[in-house]
């Protein structure tokens, strides 16, 4: 049977939100994108999401709001608020922020978000908006955003599992409460965590309009659909290693597999903080010479502008490999540049004295032609991976084939 890749505009997506998801490198669907978005762009569906960190969740439920944005505003809708999104650390705010700044770029589409004690709702302009915040912050500023629980279509839930605590469980009731006591009964909740571990059934019980919620879960980043009949079809994976000694591997932050290559180092990190670790590893870099260039590789856009948006408080100089075009250097060394990578294009940088980290593990052999291509520009000194530990076991088992 033959498969193929689904692409956001084979799901029917609003011509400018594929305009800007193009923008951003981002074609085809991966992990559960095609069922959440088919699923919260239909009828009105409560649905839980239970999807490893970098599959693709966040962007699969911020679609559905910012498409319902959109046709609201072609239908010159007077229901201004699309959707709220309530979570638990301001950390989980700011990343959502990025990837909802990233898909609503240059739309008429306002994030208003709350990660620490204010929500700026009386900053709202005539847009159409979507509501970012933290649960606790949103409960104290209920007398200012009740006035939109009658215009939301969607109601995002995320680390959702945390709310399963009772203190936090009783700050998410008293919200769905209020949302519940309003007129509006044509909204979709939404619950997401990376694992509920085994608590899904508390999800629907507590915190769900419908008892027969959909289940969307997910173990892998890709998504395909049949050429017969175009049905989401998945094939999850479980990582399995048998050469490795996972035990070693978890203990240590950082070290060099000589028998793999001499090369190449990883840094175990979770999604969350792969940017902050990133930027541990140029400050030690750096530190421990002055006569290196770094190259960051990153696979989409967004995580490029997830970076910078770290760098910039701290005043780190970069800058961006355009288009995939050679740059030139603005000093000798301590360049740092950020080259968001496709798998059919080469990026030729003439650094000296080069070090690479990968923004997640690439493929492997996107890996080795990437590395071929800085041994031939200037002198390549090794390559730094950091990511999530069970994508980097598959990554140096598929390595050592």
């Amino acid at each position: 049977m033959n498969y193929k890749r689904v692409t956001f505009e084979q799901l029917g997506i609003e011509k400018e939100l594929l305009d800007n998801l193009n923008e951003i490198n981002m074609k085809y669907c991966i992990g559960p994108q095609v069922n959440i978005i088919k699923k919260l762009c239909g009828e009105l569906n409560d649905v839980i999401i239970q999807s490893p960190g970098r599959t693709g969740k966040t962007t699969g439920y911020l679609i559905p709001i910012i498409n319902e944005a959109l046709k609201r505003r072609t239908n010159k809708s007077e229901k201004k608020c699309v959707g709220i999104i309530l979570v638990w650390t301001s950390l989980m705010v700011k990343n959502i922020k990025i990837v909802a700044d990233a898909l609503c770029s240059n739309l008429p589409i306002s994030i208003v978000y709350g990660d620490g004690n204010k929500l700026a709702v009386n900053s709202i302009n005539d847009n159409y908006f979507i509501i970012i915040s933290k649960a606790k912050l949103f409960q104290n500023n209920s007398f200012l955003v009740k006035q939109f629980f009658n215009s939301i279509r969607y109601l995002v839930v995320d680390q959702a599992a945390a709310f399963l605590v009772d203190d936090k469980k009783d700050i998410l009731k008293d919200i769905l409460e209020m949302v519940k006591s309003s007129e509006n009964k044509n909204y979709s909740i939404v619950c997401s965590e990376m694992d509920f571990k085994g608590d899904i059934k508390s999800i629907k019980d507590q915190f769900l309009n419908s008892k027969f919620p959909y289940e969307i879960k997910s173990k892998m980043a890709l998504s395909y659909s049949k050429d017969s009949d175009d049905e989401s079809y998945s094939s999850d994976y479980e990582v399995e290693s048998n050469s490795i000694n996972k035990e070693e591997f978890y203990e240590r932050k950082l070290f060099s597999k000589n028998h793999i290559d001499s090369n190449l180092e990883v840094v175990i990190s979770n999604r969350f903080e792969i940017e902050k670790n990133i930027i541990k590893i140029i400050e030690a870099l750096f530190d421990g010479r002055k006569d290196i260039n770094i190259i960051i590789y990153m696979p989409t856009k967004l995580c490029l502008r997830s970076l910078e948006f770290y760098f910039k408080p701290l005043k780190i100089s970069y800058f961006v490999a355009d288009d995939f075009q050679q740059n030139c250097l603005k000093k000798d060394f301590h360049n740092i540049c950020l080259i968001c990578d496709n798998e059919e294009k080469k990026v030729p940088i003439n650094f000296f004295n080069k070090i690479c980290i990968h923004y997640f593990v690439p493929d492997t052999l996107i890996y080795k032609r990437r590395i071929e291509n800085q041994k031939y520009h200037g002198n390549y000194i090794k390559s730094i991976l950091v990511d999530e530990k069970e994508f980097l076991i598959k990554f140096l088992e598929e390595l050592k084939l």
